[in-house]
């Protein structure tokens, strides 16, 4: 019980942290160059989306011309 007491006490940003690396964009032309950068993209669900659309695009022309 004490400790449901002090999880009550304690402020959110004493349970939560952010890593550093998630609090900025990217653009992944302009970043090209830094490995650390486009190493820590996390793409959103609409990127990955339009990456598939792109991808299935390009295997359905290749299978066209064959």
């Amino acid at each position: 019980m004490q400790n449901i007491f002090l999880l009550e006490e304690m402020k959110l940003k004493e349970l939560v942290s952010i890593n550093d690396q998630y609090t900025q964009s990217i653009n992944i032309e302009r970043d090209e160059s830094s490995l650390d950068r486009i190493n820590a993209y996390v793409p959103t669900a609409i990127t990955k989306k339009a990456l598939d659309s792109f991808i299935n695009a390009c295997s359905d022309e290749k299978k066209q011309k064959a």
